[in-house]
């Protein structure tokens, strides 16, 4: 299915897609996914779209989301759900998701977020078990204004950052993981030691020091590994 319509699912079926269908978005203008039916389950997604889709309602993906260009907007509510096994290609500043985006299963993953034009992953190594489920979303807006005082922070932690932050919520399952963040000069500002930097998890009272346990990259762009298994 292509083209610049909008979908509207208000029947009391699922849309379902076998393996041989894809979903491909085409076009400049936004489109648009809503409904009061169950949410669709597509095998496959392309999305190569100037305008990007906003999502109304939820999204299942079974297989492959394809980004060549275009954001596909959610929020906490109508989120793009990725089951286990689905994986992402083609990510970049030209093509993500800007709000949530959850993944099941027992895999690694990178999730495919970002805001203001810029593409901001974060990662998780495997989860225990097929049926657990985290949810990502990634805002670049200064923690503090949504209540995560950077100022209360493990004493091992030098500054936190001001400009961005990144939600990570397991919403099925027990399993810890460890979390890698993303930085970019341009929307995270300057670094001046890839060395010196930790992941700070906020446990509801305090930024906690989570670690270094390893990096990629140099002072423009790359990721950094937290330490320890996150809870």
């Amino acid at each position: 299915m292509s083209g610049n319509l909008d979908i509207n699912n208000s029947g009391s079926g699922a849309i379902t897609q076998n393996t041989a269908r894809q979903l491909v978005f085409n076009g400049i203008d936004t489109a648009n996914y809503s409904g009061t039916g169950l949410a669709p389950v597509i095998h496959n997604i392309t999305l190569n779209k100037i305008g990007g889709v906003k999502l109304n309602s939820p999204l299942a993906l079974q297989n492959t989301l394809t980004f060549t260009r275009g954001i596909i907007v959610s929020d906490i509510t109508n989120l793009l759900k990725l089951s286990a096994g689905a994986t992402v290609a083609g990510a970049s500043d030209s093509g993500y998701v800007d709000g949530a985006v959850s993944k099941a299963g027992n895999t690694a993953f990178v999730f495919p977020v970002g805001q203001i034009s810029k593409y901001a992953p974060i990662s998780m190594t495997a989860p225990s078990l097929a049926s657990d489920v985290f949810r990502a979303l990634y805002t670049h807006t200064n923690p503090n204004a949504s209540g995560y005082t950077t100022a209360v922070h493990d004493p091992s932690l030098y500054i936190v950052s001001p400009v961005e932050y990144w939600l990570l919520d397991r919403i099925n399952g027990a399993s810890n993981v460890k979390v890698t963040l993303s930085f970019d000069s341009v929307r995270s500002g300057g670094i001046s030691s890839v060395a010196d930097l930790r992941v700070a998890h906020w446990t509801g009272t305090n930024c906690k020091d989570e670690g270094n346990g390893g990096t990629t990259g140099n002072n423009l762009m790359g990721t950094v590994q937290s330490q320890n298994l996150v809870t």
